[in-house]
């Protein structure tokens, strides 16, 4: 449903000369840590992020809050997100632990939270990206039948 919901957004975006629309897989992550699964709380916080949005004093009342507060915050939702993914591979009987999918999956995390930069002259790729990029690359150039001896 979220897939159909992300398609049905974009199309009406591309129709109205809109930007394309962004899944925020946050969400899912706090979701996770507290368990809440009604719409209607979704629907608040829809309320709630559009009224930061357009109502100046709300949104400076966010801002007062210190950086190493929000980061603490990031770091648990982001945090519960990966053990969100990592736990619907592990439920869908994935083969997550086999030598090459474990090795391909630790690089990317450690490339995209190790704080790894890659750079070839003006052209630097670091974080997300660079992890992103790391996954595929990997997953095309490691042997499918590959071995903790290989």
């Amino acid at each position: 449903r979220t897939l159909l919901g992300n398609g049905a957004a974009n199309t009406v975006a591309a129709f109205i000369g809109g930007p394309p629309v962004r899944i925020y897989a946050e969400i899912t992550g706090a979701v996770a840590v507290f368990k809440k699964w009604d719409p209607a709380i979704m629907v608040w916080a829809a309320i709630l992020a559009m009224a930061l949005a357009f109502v100046g004093k709300l949104s400076a009342i966010i801002q007062t809050i210190p950086d190493p507060v929000s980061g603490g915050i990031l770091i648990l939702f982001f945090g519960a997100l990966v053990v969100a993914g990592i736990n619907c591979l592990l439920q869908v009987e994935s083969k997550l632990m086999e030598f090459r999918n474990l090795l391909i999956v630790v690089i990317i995390l450690v490339t995209g939270i190790g704080g790894i930069t890659f750079s070839a002259g003006a052209f630097t790729l670091k974080g997300v990206a660079l992890a992103t990029l790391t996954g595929v690359i990997l997953n095309r150039i490691l042997p499918d039948e590959m071995t903790d001896e290989s």
